[in-house]
């Protein structure tokens, strides 16, 4: 098969072509990238959003144990105006008055057992939040970090692109430069 010699201006068209191809992927990167990034948040985003839920949960715990406490007290405080009442009480009153007390006394160990569930969950969270804070202070901003002109997928479109784009204009002008000397 004999080899095809290409005239300049099939050279030029190829030339242009490849910057317009060149031009498409340019965009077709561009937009993936913003893509990507709109659709997937950053690692650092995710970090951040599971310690706010860790927090939260902490925050939640904090607030079940503090109602526990003051369910203790409140019990603690019933237990002793019925120790104070039973002073003056006669022998039935004090069959109620023991009863009463045992059921407040269940209670408290009940609510202080739950109080040592929640602290046991509350230290298990704490080291979670760490291990989590942790791992946000050692994940490296990313390629989602930067900007989006800075990102390598760009930066490589667009350094092919503009090779193409200065061929082509080196291209043109040596075209151009024929064309005036054949006058």
């Amino acid at each position: 098969m004999p080899s095809r010699s290409f005239t300049d201006s099939e050279r030029l068209q190829e030339a242009q072509a490849y910057v317009v191809f060149l031009n498409r992927v340019f965009s077709a990167v561009k937009l993936g990238i913003e893509a990507e990034r709109i659709l997937a948040p950053s690692s650092n985003q995710v970090i951040q959003t599971e310690i706010l839920k860790t927090k939260r949960q902490l925050e939640k715990i904090q607030r079940q144990i503090h109602e526990e406490e003051q369910k203790c007290q409140r019990l603690q405080r019933g237990i002793d105006e019925l120790n104070r009442w039973y002073c003056g009480t006669t022998q039935p009153g004090l069959d109620k008055l023991g009863v009463e007390i045992t059921r407040r006394s269940q209670a408290i160990h009940q609510a202080k057992d739950r109080i040592r569930e929640l602290e046991t969950e509350k230290r298990v969270l704490m080291i979670h939040l760490k291990k989590q804070q942790a791992q946000l202070a050692t994940v490296p901003n990313g390629v989602d970090e930067l900007p989006i002109e800075t990102d390598p997928r760009l930066v490589a479109a667009r350094t092919a692109l503009n090779a193409a784009q200065n061929e082509l204009k080196a291209m043109q002008s040596e075209a151009a430069s024929k064309t005036l000397q054949s006058f």
